[in-house]
């Protein structure tokens, strides 16, 4: 083999060890894409701040779907931190667009938030798109949070 040629495979060899580490820096560094983030509907409790005499709950909705919602509700409900029920509601997200994100603020009307502990998204959701209501929409949802409350289904 001559120099020439051992050169070309060496620099080969190291553009290869380059592709191979952005690749894994990608993988590592990069955001990550849940299955929910692919294909569904990842919604966060991102904060819970004490407004007067109101909880009011901040919620950040990343639509990952195909669908354009006309109507996008959910039914909640709420638990002390001993686990005990303390109230329900519906909120309401109206329009959303497909591969959209946004934000979107509910307040409970007095309640503290340093009282609540979790919050359940029951199965009662609706989900209209462009093509009609979707069955099981809950399915779609996944809650997370970045709170002290836990956010579940």
């Amino acid at each position: 083999m001559d120099l020439e040629h051992e050169g070309y495979i060496s620099m080969l060899l190291k553009i290869r060890h380059l592709c191979y580490s952005a690749v894994a820096a990608i993988l590592m560094c990069g955001p990550t894409m849940t299955s929910q983030a692919a294909g569904g509907v990842s919604l966060e409790l991102n904060a819970a701040i004490q407004h007067d005499s109101n909880c009011r709950l901040h919620f950040l909705l990343s639509n990952g779907t195909a669908h354009t919602f006309s109507d996008f509700r959910i039914e909640v409900a709420f638990f002390d931190k001993s686990g005990r029920f303390v109230n329900h509601a519906t909120a309401d997200f109206l329009k959303v667009g497909n591969q959209k994100t946004i934000m979107r603020s509910f307040d409970i009307p007095g309640q503290q938030c340093v009282h609540l502990g979790k919050i359940l998204l029951n199965d009662d959701a609706v989900c209209i798109s462009q093509n009609g209501p979707i069955k099981e929409c809950v399915n779609l949802i996944e809650p997370t949070h970045r709170t002290e409350i836990l956010f579940y289904k």
